[in-house]
């Protein structure tokens, strides 16, 4: 009682615009898509999440209390379905929380506390592990890119857009969020353009050995053949063997430890017409721990590229770099993770 005594008393000092000393901000954003890209008439959901910087982390005792915005640069691509936002994970309690008003394709105010919920407290809310603030359903509506951002919240009054709870009781709250991150790109493709989706399932074998089972769904009248590469430097990938696939049903038997699959999707295999960027990297290491990752490749002409990424090799969805459309050839990447995977996509 006596915690929450002193940060409700924290956001009323604040909201009548007494400061407390200044410090870094203390909780990062950054948005998610469950599918990065769709087709026309298609739709996703958008996700945003909050976690407490590093440095601010052994002194947190959780995030108590967030306000954000949520920005759409490209309502005539994609369309935010504001109606059916939900905010799971917090409080949800009326007097101290909402779900923000519509601004034109923005939703502006949104806020929410993580003080309890039933029979335990949120102690560690945000902390080790990000939480989601909110999500929301996405439409496609056009072809090409929609940009979505979040900033800290307006609108309500609220001074602080986030308020972390500190360990000690005698410190004061941390505050302030940090949205280097809270930017996301939906790539929306003519509902004409087939994209098959891979679905892969391993079984081990004696030896060492693996069997890997591949399954995509073709796109009628094109050609399809399912490649492979078992490093993520430049070398280039490999078809697999009795291709095309066609069928939308590989096997590979192999004994490497680690592999990479893809489906090429084309009128003819054999069309020299076809472009197929080659992308290389070369990675240079920051401060902090982090990396500056600069991609290149030769772009096809008349053609629209996206440099996307992800960071394991499960089923999680491909994320566009931000910045996108990539059709100069270069990109620039820099993060704090240990592993990266990255491909080019080329739309029409």
């Amino acid at each position: 009682m006596k915690r929450l005594f002193l940060l409700l008393t924290a956001v009323l000092l604040l909201n009548l615009g007494i400061r407390f000393p200044a410090r870094a901000q203390s909780v990062a954003v950054t948005l998610q898509l469950d599918a990065a890209v769709v087709p026309v008439g298609g739709s996703t959901i958008l996700r945003v999440f909050a976690q407490v910087v590093p440095a601010e982390r052994a002194d947190s005792e959780r995030i108590f209390s967030w306000h954000i915005d949520l920005l759409n640069g490209s309502a005539a691509i994609a369309q935010a379905d504001y109606a059916a936002l939900r905010k799971l994970a917090s409080d949800n309690v009326a007097q101290t929380s909402s779900s923000g008003v519509t601004d034109g394709a923005n939703r502006r105010g949104i806020h929410d506390t993580f003080i309890t919920d039933v029979p335990k407290t949120k102690s560690g809310t945000g902390v080790t592990v990000r939480v989601e603030l909110f999500s929301v359903p996405i439409k496609a509506v056009a072809a090409g890119q929609a940009i979505f951002r979040v900033t800290a919240g307006s609108n309500t009054g609220l001074a602080a857009d986030f308020i972390v709870a500190p360990k000690n009781l005698n410190d004061d709250p941390r505050l302030g969020g940090v949205y280097d991150d809270a930017t996301v790109t939906l790539t929306v493709i003519d509902s004409g353009v087939c994209v098959p989706k891979l679905s892969l399932a391993v079984a081990p074998l004696s030896g060492g050995r693996n069997k890997v089972t591949l399954n995509f769904v073709p796109c009628a009248g094109r050609t399809h053949v399912v490649e492979f590469r078992d490093t993520l430097g430049i070398n280039s990938w490999q078809p697999l063997p009795s291709g095309p696939h066609n069928s939308g049903s590989v096997t590979d038997t192999n004994v490497v430890s680690s592999r990479f699959y893809r489906v090429r999707v084309s009128s003819d295999v054999t069309d020299p017409g076809i472009c197929t960027p080659r992308m290389s990297l070369a990675v240079a290491p920051l401060a902090g721990g982090k990396n500056k990752v600069t991609l290149n490749f030769l772009p096809c002409a008349g053609r629209t590229h996206v440099v996307e990424f992800r960071d394991t090799l499960g089923i999680n969805s491909w994320q566009p770099l931000p910045s996108g459309p990539h059709n100069s050839g270069s990109v620039t990447d820099t993060n704090g993770v240990s592993t990266r995977l990255y491909r080019v996509r080329v739309n029409p």
